[in-house]
């Protein structure tokens, strides 16, 4: 279909155009009733009544309709005059053009230079899509209670309004689609082979793509060179132990300081900040298959260390700084070291850029973190621009232009080595990912981090064991899985 609309759509206007204006015609010089109008009863009828003078009148508008109609995109679309279109009966005429398909994209807000990236995507599609297909309207909506509105969507997935492509943290993959809010995707049209793989493994259920991933953010050792450089130790690398990590953050407590007190690490009550250390003895959350895999023995070493850094340790929780997170802690200058993902070096260099922070690797394997863009509509043809939409946002050229908006690493490994030269000081998070664990549970364990990371208060607290918390977190696990 080229830009000037579907030829044969013309064409039977045209059709219609000339039909009816002979019945009118016919009409008026012999009086009939219009329905009482067919092609042959007009052509027998009133034949004799069209001279040759009628016909020398009538040859200048058939020669510019024919003219229309075999040009197929003159411009020169057929019209009724008004007294046609006043008395011809409704299915004589020409039928109205269909309005645009109208596609809802959902998404949240990150800064403006990343909403101004998704909007200037969504407009060049739309032109784009003008010129080779019919044309379209997108609307795009930037929510500010993002995860309400999904579970709202998600309540709702059957009945609800709902969005063709919507934004999606890969983490409620699972919840989203268990609940029958997404449709599945299709793979090789979307190049799903160029996507690291345990973010494409996180994308699927039952072997059926769901969404695409976009962006991955992973955890690196966050640390403050000034503090290093005082406390007279070496800079965080490679290779690095736990041990030797706790070391360093012993180091940095005990620096003299006349003003302030200084703190070696800041942990927050999380689960995901927690997870490194389940890891480094050994444990898993869930297995392959999704089923409960916290072994209390590697759960309750996991919680010891993890509470005594911050209860007897050089670890100290964000708010004891008055500070809402990791990143705002260390910005204060009083803190060595934090666990947190790429989006806390744009944060520290526009909001404490006296802060001298680096970024050095986690001592065992990390945390990622993917969002990725997902199909809702059941509409075939909606389902069809939406996919169109969702390779365009997605497409190597598009992220090559997205990075230069946001620290987050592009979802396709082909992209890697572009994204380390814009940011070879943050390589780090970069070579995190092929170790890391994607940050997802099971679409029943979704309330989990909920449960988890209350009980560690009350561990920190003093309120509760490490053996209690770990008891209490396999219960629930468990309970969850039961009550699905």
């Amino acid at each position: 279909m080229d830009g000037c609309g579907s030829s044969h759509r013309r064409k039977i206007d045209g059709l219609r155009l000339i039909y009816t204006s002979a019945v009118i015609i016919a009409h008026e010089r012999g009086g009939q009733k219009l329905s009482e109008f067919s092609v042959p009863r007009i052509l027998l009828y009133y034949a004799p009544m069209i001279n040759r003078r009628f016909a020398l009148a009538m040859l200048p508008a058939l020669a510019l309709l024919l003219l229309a109609l075999l040009s197929g995109c003159s411009g020169l679309t057929p019209r009724l005059p008004e007294r046609i279109t006043q008395r011809a009966p409704a299915w004589l005429l020409p039928k109205p053009a269909p309005p645009p398909m109208a596609l809802s994209v959902w998404a949240w807000s990150e800064s403006e230079v990343a909403d101004k990236w998704l909007r200037d995507q969504i407009d060049a599609f739309i032109q784009e899509r003008a010129a080779i297909a019919e044309p379209l309207t997108v609307t795009l909506s930037l929510l500010p209670d993002y995860p309400a509105a999904l579970d709202e969507l998600a309540a709702d997935a059957l009945t609800g309004t709902r969005p063709d492509l919507l934004l999606l943290d890969l983490y409620r993959l699972p919840y989203m689609q268990a609940a029958g809010a997404l449709q599945p995707l299709p793979a090789q049209a979307l190049f799903a082979d160029d996507l690291y793989p345990q973010l494409r493994a996180g994308a699927q259920v039952g072997g059926e793509l769901y969404c695409l991933p976009f962006e991955v953010n992973t955890l690196a050792l966050i640390y403050n060179r000034t503090l290093f450089n005082a406390a007279g130790i070496t800079y965080p690398s490679a290779g690095w132990t736990w041990t030797e990590m706790e070391a360093a953050a012993a180091a940095i407590s005990a620096l003299p300081t006349d003003h302030f007190t200084a703190y070696g690490l800041v942990l927050p009550v999380d689960m995901t900040r927690w997870l490194p250390w389940l890891t480094a003895a050994g444990g898993r959350v869930v297995d392959d298959a999704g089923a409960p895999a916290l072994e209390a023995v590697s759960a309750r070493e996991a919680i010891s260390t993890y509470v005594e850094l911050i209860t007897q340790g050089p670890a100290v929780e964000p708010g004891h700084l008055e500070a809402s997170w990791g990143g705002e802690a260390l910005g204060i200058g009083r803190v060595g070291m934090t666990l947190e993902g790429n989006w806390v070096m744009p944060y520290l260099a526009t909001e404490h850029p006296n802060t001298d922070a680096a970024v050095a690797p986690l001592p065992g394997p990390g945390v990622a973190f993917a969002t990725c863009w997902a199909i809702t509509s059941r509409d075939p043809d909606r389902r069809a621009a939406a996919v169109d939409l969702l390779a365009r946002l997605t497409a190597p050229g598009a992220l090559d232009t997205r990075m230069t908006t946001t620290a987050a690493i592009p979802a396709r490994p082909s992209l890697a080595s572009a994204w380390r030269t814009r940011y070879s000081a943050w390589s780090p998070f970069l070579d995190g990912i092929d170790q890391a664990q994607l940050w997802q549970l099971p679409a029943d364990l979704m309330g989990l981090p909920r449960v988890f990371n209350r009980a560690l208060r009350a561990v920190i607290d003093g309120d509760e064991t490490a053996a209690d918390m770990s008891a209490q977190i396999l219960d629930a696990m468990q309970s969850m899985q039961r009550e699905e």
